[in-house]
């Protein structure tokens, strides 16, 4: 009986995972959407989950697709685990919170598992935040 159980659960999971998954997930990209993809990635910096959610594809193949297009360091998921979630309600409250007790903006990337690139879009607002050289090693 449990076996039987188990096997149906599996089952509805697996075919769960398959309705989840995007349009495209798998699927070979087109030199087009290799070139929406760049404009998107340097629209929107490491911001894997928003781009995959506008070209129908799965942070992690997004992320793929820019390293292989040199775009992205393939270490970089190993330093901020939160990079292919989506941003949690109280993210922003909680950045706001870490820079002003004088947090750099590094730490602060460290701290909430994502690049800084994905919390900071403005240039000229970045250059007035405290900043250190220290980098993911």
């Amino acid at each position: 009986h449990f076996m039987k159980q188990s096997k149906v659960t599996l089952k509805q999971e697996d075919q769960k995972k398959e309705k989840d998954k995007p349009n495209k997930a798998g699927k070979r990209w087109t030199d087009d959407e290799i070139q929406k993809l760049k404009v998107s990635f340097e629209n929107h910096p490491h911001d894997y989950y928003s781009i995959a959610v506008e070209m129908a594809r799965t942070p992690r193949a997004i992320f793929m697709q820019l390293v292989k297009l040199g775009k992205t360091n393939a270490m970089t998921p190993m330093y901020y685990p939160n990079i292919f979630k989506p941003w949690a309600d109280d993210e922003s409250t909680l950045i706001d919170s870490l820079f002003n007790s004088g947090r750099t903006v590094d730490e602060i990337a460290m701290q909430i598992g994502r690049p800084k690139e994905q919390f900071i879009q403005d240039e000229e607002a970045t250059a007035s935040l405290p900043q250190t050289s220290i980098s993911p090693s």
